[in-house]
Formats: structure tokens, sequence, C-alpha cells
């Protein structure tokens, strides 16, 4: 590529929030896993923790890709990059409406304290939906694309898709094993690494974060020269 496909600044900007994710998510994860006499939900063997349980190594790398890809790399590929306009459009209006369900959620799980798995499988098969009628709907366009940070692109709109199939299995396995302690004060939202109950989900997760980074981290490394 001649020239790099986004702004040095919006590089420099992407590379800084990867790394403020990281610090975040290290931070967190040491949070709720903490055992607190004034925590407010009991954990596994009855040891308090944080609200929403402990959370595995798995699930805090899956948290992590999800505000890196879904949050913060597609509104940044749909608003500065030169990628082909059909992928900003559908990378765009995936961005905003996962964005609307962020904020929603984030007032379900701790303001509220009623959040569902199956709320956020809807809104996740209503992305997939948005995703898949939006690639549909430009595939004449997408089967002329030609320059590979276009088909780059196109293969970052293709993990999206993947990252939306695995978080509603993800969704429904938890759901499966704690059913209602999703809501309310002492609300199970993650899986934990020491529950046998959640060994089996974490290692799916453990599988699919391989497949998603390795994605991501050649995109960024092949795309926008990050590195």
């Amino acid at each position: 590529m001649d020239e790099a496909p986004l702004p040095l600044a919006a590089r420099w900007t992407l590379a800084l929030i990867y790394l403020l994710l990281a610090l975040v998510g290290w931070t967190y994860r040491r949070g709720q896993n903490r055992q607190d006499r004034a925590g407010q939900t009991v954990g596994h063997g009855g040891a308090r923790h944080k609200l929403g349980g402990p959370i595995s190594r798995a699930k805090t790398l899956w948290l992590l890709y999800t505000l890196a890809v879904w949050f913060t790399l597609c509104p940044v590929v749909a608003l500065w990059s030169d990628a082909a306009y059909p992928l900003r459009l559908v990378l765009g209006a995936f961005a905003a409406w996962m964005w609307a369900r962020g904020l929603a959620e984030m007032v379900m799980l701790y303001g509220t304290r009623n959040w569902t798995p199956p709320l956020g499988v809807a809104h996740d098969l209503s992305c997939l939906l948005l995703v898949a009628a939006g690639l549909a709907w430009f595939h004449s366009e997408l089967a002329t694309l030609r320059r590979p940070f276009d088909l780059w692109t196109l293969g970052l709109t293709a993990s999206v898709l993947l990252s939306l199939v695995l978080e509603v299995y993800y969704a429904l396995a938890f759901f499966a094993i704690v059913r209602g302690r999703t809501r309310g004060d002492d609300a199970l939202w993650f899986a934990d690494d020491q529950d046998p109950r959640f060994r089996r989900i974490n290692r799916h997760t453990a599988l699919g974060n391989t497949v998603l980074y390795a994605a991501l981290l050649g995109y960024l490394g092949a795309g926008h020269g990050l590195w």
C-alpha cells in the first residue's frame, strides 16, 4: 500500500485506546476476582465477590475483544478510514447499533439490574441480520473489490459475523447454567475459572479468542500498519 488507509492521528489514537483497554481489563479482572467482605455477590464456594461474580481469563479476553472491535475498531474504520463505502456503511451501522445496546446494557446491569442473556441474544441476532443484509445488499460492489485494504476490511466484517455467532452461543450456554441468576443484587454475569460448571464454556471461549485475535492482529498489521 502506498499510504496508510487510516490517518496517523487516528492510528495512534487506536493504539492508545487498546493499551488503555488492556490496563482496564487487567484491573477489572483483579477487582472482580478479589474476595471482599463488602462484596455484593456470593461466588463459588461461598466467597463474596463484586456484583457480576468472578470472571475467567478467557472471558476477560473475550470482553476486551468486543470492546476493541465492536465498540472501537468498527466505528474508527467507518468514520476515518478510506475503506470502500459499502464496508464503511455496514460497519458503521453495526457499531451504532452495538453502542446503543452497550449503553442500555450498562444501565440494566448496574442500575436496574434486570439484564438477561436472552435480551443480548436477541440483539446479537439483529446485528447478524443487519451485517448480513448489508453485505447482501452491496454484493455486486463487494464482488469488484481488489484493493488489499478493502479485502482485509471485508475479512474484518466476516470476523464480526463470526464473533456474533460465538456471542450467541456463549450467552445461551451461560444462561442454561445460571438461569435467573443474572438479575438482582446477587447477579452473575461472568464464567468463573474456578467453577467446574463453566469449564467447557471457558475452553470454547479460549478457542474462539485464539481465532478472533489472530484475525484482529492480521487486520491491524496488514491493513493499518500499526507496527
